[in-house]
């Protein structure tokens, strides 16, 4: 979401000047799907779908980090979008698309798993490497190996100038508190890999995931 709104030039951060300590957990993959009851059965129709009429995606607003999924997904994926906003969040916009408001939704992997789970949601695609999800195509099989890059991520930051002796001791205080065996059972309930990164590593990811959204940011400014 930060990286989004600098992109969009609405905020007033740089990210580049955080002391990066560490992340909440691995970032998660985004799936699509649509609802139990909907016409579309897997991502072939989907795909059929978009050769007659832009499909309709429920979503919050342009700013949102999953209606920026939603963008790349289908601007990478060559489907044509329509994006129904106003949606207050995840949930929401998933339950739009669960009583028909759209034709599909995107959005992460634990969120639209709780759903899919309870029967409410059906699972046609995974921006995933290789999909957890049996039986579905991911981003290899769709020879679309950048959905991978899409994520959302939960990086963790000191202020700016904290000396780098500090930013290890908080590091290793968020990998130990992540290791809680409380943490690992609420992990393994909600399809959520609660594994921290060192200072160095989340420095990284804030970089690539930076350069990465850049690519995209007439889209994402835009919708």
């Amino acid at each position: 979401m930060f990286i989004q709104q600098a992109l969009q030039g609405n905020n007033a951060y740089d990210l580049s000047k955080f002391a990066w300590i560490g992340c909440m957990g691995e970032g998660e993959r985004y799936l699509l799907g649509v609802g139990a009851n909907s016409p579309l059965k897997t991502y072939a129709d989907l795909r059929a779908l978009s050769a007659k009429r832009p499909v309709k995606f429920a979503v919050t607003g342009i700013e949102g980090t999953a209606t920026a999924a939603a963008i790349l997904g289908t601007e990478i994926l060559g489907i044509k979008r329509q994006l129904i906003t106003g949606y207050r969040g995840s949930s929401d916009y998933i339950v739009a698309a669960i009583r028909g408001d759209s034709d599909a939704v995107i959005s992460a992997t634990s969120t639209m798993m709780r759903f899919a789970r309870a029967g409410q949601l059906r699972i046609l695609a995974s921006f995933e490497t290789r999909a957890t999800i049996p039986g579905i195509p991911d981003a290899t099989s769709l020879g679309k190996p950048e959905l991978d890059q899409i994520t959302v991520d939960r990086p963790v930051a000191a202020a700016p100038g904290t000396p780098p002796e500090i930013q290890n001791i908080l590091s290793g205080a968020l990998a130990k508190a992540l290791a809680d065996p409380k943490v690992i059972a609420w992990e393994k309930e909600n399809d959520i890999v609660m594994k921290s990164k060192t200072p160095q590593e989340a420095t990284a990811l804030v970089a690539r995931q930076h350069a990465f959204f850049d690519q995209w940011k007439k889209y994402l400014v835009n919708g």
